[in-house]
């Protein structure tokens, strides 16, 4: 006769149970209060570092989405160059904590004024309380941001905006003229993987690229790579070309024969090299529109190839990316092409097939 198997379940735990060796050093029990306070520091702790990366990424992110506005004509926006904040960026957990730690009041502030922007030319500042921009009425709900914003979208004429502003208690108003900018967000995914990505509406970088690019120049040379992702349509075309090959697994199915996806991924993988290559370079162009160095950006790449060793010789069937000797020589090209045009006033853009 079989056991059952509650009689198992109960034998094995009377095992385990006798197995586990326990603590022999007396510990006391922790005040409840005492965590709870703690936990509210870590939380504080949590939300200004994650102002600071987005400060950082803003700061060096913005003057490319708009020295890359020559490529992006059918898809721009109004930019101002400003951080909104309201007590809802956070997350429910931590709406609390950001009221009380940061001081936000109802309605939206200006967190950060990135330098050399509409925002800054108009005398934004941060901490500046926003009650109307234009006719727009400044809510005090989750969705005030969005609101915003999508009014500002609406100024596609790009003219002047009148900000009612509180600032230190007194009612100011600002004009801010807007200029055009790609229409592409910044953002920033909780992940300690070094990576970054594109998806053609988003830039998205991991903190543990944030971490890794150590300058603001090497962290230059990430968003804009993404950037002309997006600029370029890459993503739009990977997508067509991936689409295609899922038809021919469809059409293999039918026939009785499981791809496992082989065609879409071959579909997807083709001229992905490509794209990454032509990434890099147009990337290089918006770096130096936007008057950013140049000297020694290759370098990140040797940094990307010691972090991931694959990449000095991913040259497998679906390899989709140069490795990381061909990137850093093409791109070592691509700047002296780059700074050839610069010496010669030639025009920043790079050059198209015939």
């Amino acid at each position: 006769m079989k056991p059952s198997r509650l009689l198992l379940t109960t034998i094995l735990s009377l095992i385990i149970t006798g197995c586990v060796v326990a603590p022999t050093t007396r510990q006391d029990t922790l005040p409840s209060q005492l965590v709870a306070s703690e936990q509210e520091k870590q939380r504080e702790i949590a939300i200004r570092y994650k102002l600071r990366q987005y400060e950082r990424l803003y700061r060096v992110g913005y003057p490319l989405l708009r020295a890359a506005d020559f490529l992006c004509t059918q898809k721009h926006k109004p930019g101002l160059g400003v951080i909104l904040l309201s007590q809802y960026d956070f997350g429910d957990d931590y709406t609390a904590t950001a009221r009380r730690s940061l001081r936000l009041p109802g309605r939206l502030i200006v967190h950060y004024v990135i330098p050399d922007t509409p925002a800054s030319h108009g005398g934004l500042r941060a901490r500046d309380e926003l009650v109307q921009v234009g006719s727009h009425v400044i809510g005090r709900d989750k969705e005030a941001e969005t609101k915003l914003f999508r009014y500002l979208r609406g100024n596609t004429s790009y003219l002047p905006v009148d900000f009612q502003v509180i600032r230190d208690g007194r009612p100011l108003t600002l004009t801010v003229q807007p200029e055009p900018v790609c229409d592409f967000s910044l953002a920033i995914a909780d992940s300690d993987s070094v990576n970054a990505m594109a998806d053609g509406e988003h830039i998205i970088l991991t903190k543990g690229m944030m971490r890794f690019a150590e300058t603001d120049q090497e962290l230059s040379l990430v968003v804009a790579h993404e950037l002309a992702h997006n600029a370029m349509a890459h993503i739009d075309a990977l997508r067509t070309n991936a689409a295609g090959g899922f038809i021919l697994d469809t059409i293999a199915a039918s026939a009785g024969v499981n791809t496992g996806g082989l065609f879409r991924n071959l579909s997807a993988a083709r001229y992905s090299k490509e794209f990454e290559s032509e990434a890099d370079l147009v990337g290089l162009y918006i770096m130096a529109r936007a008057g950013i160095s140049l000297d020694h950006v290759a370098d990140f790449w040797r940094r990307m190839a010691a972090e991931h060793p694959a990449s000095i010789s991913n040259d497998g069937l679906l390899a989709s990316h140069p490795t990381s000797a061909e990137r850093f020589i093409a791109i070592e090209q691509a700047v002296d092409e780059i700074r050839r045009k610069q010496d010669n006033g030639e025009p920043l853009e790079p050059d198209h097939r015939p």
